[in-house]
């Protein structure tokens, strides 16, 4: 009897708890999910053609996402990621504080500086609304590539498009030339990670040649960008991981090649020969300016310090030097997270010829710098415990072969363009890590069950 009693006690539990997964989605946060998702699809399609209309479906991806924290609550407690937001928030609030205190001339632009810092965190949000959708990541990752590709169309001069190609003028395109490098260069490694199964998986010869021709022909746009910019960071960058990947994709697809059937094959080898015979004409029409622009490399490779230009290498081992120096003056908690030394106090610490320069060109040091160890750790933790959760997503096999390929690219390009430029909290570049982080992220929040993802 008592036995009896038990086994009912379980059932009518059992009962309750699939009843309590059987309620229905209450409406507000049913609707929140689809503004969210919208948002979410709209700041990814602006994020390069429209500042404004990015920010603004930004700002409604978070309001959404704060309507579902009451739902979501005992899933957000207990992701780290979340807890590393709050920290830096107070942090930040904390610095800004602290700084305005320290430096009263400056103290008006340290709360603006504090929150464009912060907004580096929302890629957590961005990751929420990616995550309900194995689609999703897709689909956000294609509408950023149109918009900045877009972008370059439009801002694109095409007056004087011969004057820029073949005479070599150097032109960011709406960007500084740094920033279009970087951005350029990983859409493009996106477009040949991506987009390439899709041309190859066609099943008429008449759509695989039109989409081929099309891949082809975007591919060729987005280098001759990649030239355009004239980025040595990008062009070296660029080379570096592209050869890491083409090593890691032999090698994960190593039994993929050898079934390639003889068009598949042929398509390989005219994509390839394409991007080399493009390479090499570039060498060719501009070998005066590559000798030019890579000139201070060998200077640097000879230790030949008496006349590296200062407008190259030479300045920014200066500002190294000097950024050092400023944070070993405040190690914890830096100078504000407004605060540009360079501007402020190069001139007063005898350090004249870099007052005209804006920042450090360092990321990192730039944020040891302004937000000290104690703030360079956070980050560091964040970007860590993301690369943890990616790299498990990938082994349970959540992540494709090739969408990990292009994570892993735009974190290597990411990183090396950032050891030379400082542009984490300016806008465009806001918008970038927030997509890429976003969709990275999505991975790891994203705990339903599924199937090996396609390449």
């Amino acid at each position: 009897m008592i036995s009896q009693d038990r086994h009912e006690t379980r059932g009518n539990k059992a009962i309750i708890s699939v009843a309590n997964n059987a309620r229905p989605t209450p409406p507000l946060r049913l609707t929140s999910t689809w503004i969210g998702v919208g948002a979410l699809y709209l700041f990814a399609a602006s994020a390069w053609v429209s500042t404004a209309l990015a920010n603004l479906a930004l700002g409604v991806c978070l309001l959404a996402f704060l309507v579902q924290i009451p739902g979501e609550w005992s899933r957000i407690r207990h992701e780290p990621m979340f807890k590393l937001v709050i920290i830096a928030g107070i942090y930040l609030l904390g610095s800004t504080l602290w700084a305005m205190k320290q430096h009263p001339p400056l103290a008006a632009a340290q709360p603006g500086a504090a929150l464009n810092w912060l907004s580096l965190w929302l890629f957590v949000v961005i990751a929420w609304w990616c995550a309900g959708n194995n689609r999703r990541p897709a689909i956000v990752l294609s509408l950023a590539f149109a918009s900045l590709v877009m972008s370059l169309f439009l801002d694109f001069d095409w007056d004087r498009w011969h004057a820029i190609l073949i005479e070599a003028r150097r032109s960011g395109i709406g960007f500084t030339a740094a920033a279009t490098g970087l951005y350029t260069a990983t859409a493009l490694l996106g477009w040949l990670l991506l987009a390439r199964p899709r041309v190859f998986d066609q099943r008429s010869r008449l759509s695989s040649s039109f989409a081929f021709v099309a891949w082809v022909a975007i591919m060729l746009w987005l280098l001759q960008v990649i030239a355009i910019a004239q980025s040595r960071t990008t062009w070296l960058a660029l080379l570096l991981v592209g050869f890491v990947l083409a090593a890691f994709a032999g090698y994960i697809h190593r039994d993929a090649i050898k079934t390639l059937s003889q068009g598949q094959f042929l398509k390989i080898i005219v994509g390839v020969s394409v991007i080399v015979i493009c390479l090499l004409g570039f060498l060719f029409i501009n070998d005066e300016l590559i000798v030019r622009r890579f000139r201070v490399f060998k200077k640097f490779a000879l230790a030949d310090w008496t006349d590296l230009p200062l407008a190259s290498i030479g300045v920014r081992l200066s500002l190294d030097h000097y950024g050092f120096q400023k944070l070993l003056e405040r190690p914890l908690l830096g100078w504000g997270p407004s605060t540009a030394v360079t501007r402020e106090f190069a001139t007063a610490d005898g350090f004249s010829a870099l007052a005209k320069q804006p920042d450090l060109h360092n990321s990192f040091l730039v944020l040891l710098v302004r937000l000290g160890l104690l703030g360079g750790l956070i980050y560091l933790a964040g970007a860590v415990h993301l690369s943890r959760r990616v790299w498990q997503a990938y082994h349970r096999r959540a992540v494709s072969h090739g969408m990990f390929l292009f994570l892993l690219g735009a974190a290597g390009l990411t990183f090396l363009a950032s050891l030379m430029n400082f542009r984490w909290i300016h806008i465009d570049f806001r918008f970038f890590w927030l997509i890429l982080a976003g969709v990275a992220f999505s991975y790891a929040l994203n705990k339903s069950p599924a199937a090996p993802p396609a390449d």
